[in-house]
């Protein structure tokens, strides 16, 4: 009789999962989002493919569409209010707006990781962090006037009006 393989003494792999560390679980921010955030936190960890000590884990952009929130278990509304209440409270910045484009090509929301909620100070009618985020209605209006300059420029509308 020889040896048995190696592999039938080798450890069974485990099965994934999403790292989750204890100063996110202790913080205020965590403590204080709704449950289906909480619920919502770990799938956008896991969306990452980053350790926890890479400083890639919150420079790294992904997606996460309403079907893939279905198959988690959320509603479109439910999960509208959990990616929101992520960003309030400091843990995910949506990078892009999605939605439909020129073109009716669809466009998913894009998302980073982000270690604001380190910062959050909980309390009623405090703790949303105030970030930078993009004024729409005036890239709009730029997007408006750069067309208003390509019509004058190529001579207008067909009636010569704009």
């Amino acid at each position: 009789m020889g040896r048995p393989s190696k592999k039938s003494h080798s450890k069974p792999k485990p099965p994934p999962y999403v790292p989750f560390r204890w100063d996110i679980l202790n913080s205020s921010a965590y403590k204080r989002l709704i449950p289906s955030a909480a619920k919502l936190l770990p799938y956008f960890l896991g969306k990452v493919k980053c350790r926890l000590d890479d400083p890639a884990l919150y420079a790294t952009q992904f997606t996460f569409t309403f079907q893939e929130a279905e198959k988690c278990g959320f509603a479109k509304s439910t999960f509208r209010k959990s990616y929101v209440d992520l960003e309030a409270k400091g843990f995910a910045v949506r990078t892009m707006k999605g939605g439909l484009r020129e073109g009716n090509a669809k466009v998913s929301n894009r998302f980073r990781l982000s270690k604001d909620w380190e910062r959050y100070e909980g309390g009623i009618g405090k703790g949303v962090i105030e970030r930078a985020e993009p004024d729409y209605a005036e890239i709009f209006i730029n997007k408006a006037k750069e067309r208003l300059t390509e019509k004058e420029v190529s001579g207008g509308t067909r009636d010569g009006k704009y």
